[in-house]
């Protein structure tokens, strides 16, 4: 991996970028910086959601303990694993995510529900949890810290639970880069992620593109949200999805994870 890769983002920067992001009134923001809102977009967010809540249930089932949601964002997301859970936490680094988050979990009338302005790198307020949440979080740290986070979440997750992480990635004929500006974040291929899992002490149960995601997604609603069929569908449904994207240089990847 290139020099320019391994530099760490300076954290009072990295800080400031996302409290920056936190103001703006549009909530993609927090997913794609500078990039306009639009129905694909909200789409490809909705398919990426309903996977990944699909794939908490098959492994835990339809209700658990406690999640965590690190790195929450205008908390979306966490208003979806709070639903299946007890009790959720949450943190991000930006005042007004935070804030946003509150308001949709308090909408949401989720009793049992903590969100704290703090950074991954070095939140450590909750106990040991049934599934924790990585979404666009480790694609903006260096190598350590990423191997930190990971060690950290391992240390407090429980013997059967589970973590999805799901980063911006280096594919087909792209390479490992560090962009600056507004996108602010580090690609790297997915199996460097995996490698980061491994030695914090996970095993990578599914790793999926998000186009093949959105391949999934469409099999779901074709086979009238029956699991059974969806997994029969999914692989004609993906294929041209991925024949499409073969192009991009540049995807989210879902990894699921559990404690090895």
């Amino acid at each position: 991996m290139r020099d320019d890769v391994r530099r760490a983002v300076p954290p009072v920067d990295q800080t400031r970028f996302w409290i920056a992001r936190g103001r703006l009134p549009v909530e993609p923001s927090a997913v794609t910086p500078g990039k306009p809102d639009t129905p694909y977009r909200r789409w490809t967010r909705r398919c990426l959601q309903e996977w990944t809540v699909r794939r908490v249930r098959r492994h835990l089932g339809g209700r658990f303990a406690r999640a965590v949601d690190l790195g929450c964002g205008y908390g979306d997301w966490t208003v979806l694993f709070g639903a299946m859970a007890d009790e959720i936490v949450a943190c991000d680094v930006s005042p007004g995510f935070v804030e946003e988050a509150e308001r949709r979990l308090r909408a949401a009338r989720h009793r049992a529900a903590t969100v704290v302005c703090a950074d991954v790198r070095s939140f450590d307020a909750f106990e040991e949890s049934d599934f924790v949440y990585l979404g666009g979080v480790l694609t903006y740290l260096d190598d350590a810290d990423c191997l930190a986070v990971l060690r950290r979440v391992r240390e407090r997750i429980r013997g059967g639970g589970l973590l999805v992480s799901r980063d911006w990635c280096a594919v087909n004929a792209g390479r490992p880069s560090r962009r600056t500006g507004d996108w602010f974040s580090v690609h790297r291929r997915p199996r460097r992620y995996e490698a980061f899992a491994r030695a914090a002490g996970f095993r990578v149960i599914e790793r999926a593109p998000s186009p093949a995601i959105y391949g999934e997604h469409m099999a779901h609603a074709l086979s009238g949200r029956r699991e059974r069929l969806t997994r029969v569908l999914r692989w004609p449904v993906r294929l041209p999805w991925c024949v499409a994207t073969l192009g991009w240089t540049r995807a989210s990847v879902s990894f699921v994870m559990k404690p090895a």
